[in-house]
């Protein structure tokens, strides 16, 4: 059950073929395997992601089965306008 006032946003891939229906998704993990990078089969674009394992030593929020949508997909978002945690990957 959604919550009532809740936002629901569509999203898809660039060209519309994937509307997070699986069908047209095409899975790819590289490295330790510990996220699913979902892609569309038609045009490429990764809408989604989503979390497959953690290491035994990870510490953050994350947990498997968790999804990570790409903003950039969801319909009448204004990306720019959103406040951006910025995350040093490297350190």
């Amino acid at each position: 059950m959604i919550a009532r006032g809740t936002k629901i946003y569509s999203a898809s891939c660039h060209c519309g073929s994937v509307r997070f229906n699986r069908e047209n998704l095409s899975v790819y993990q590289f490295g330790d395997r510990d996220v699913n990078h979902c892609f569309c089969r038609t045009c490429g674009i990764s809408p989604f992601n989503t979390v497959a394992s953690v290491p035994p030593t990870y510490e953050g929020p994350a947990q498997p089965g968790d999804y990570r949508v790409n903003r950039g997909c969801v319909q009448d978002l204004d990306v720019l306008s959103l406040d951006v945690d910025v995350i040093d990957g490297r350190s």
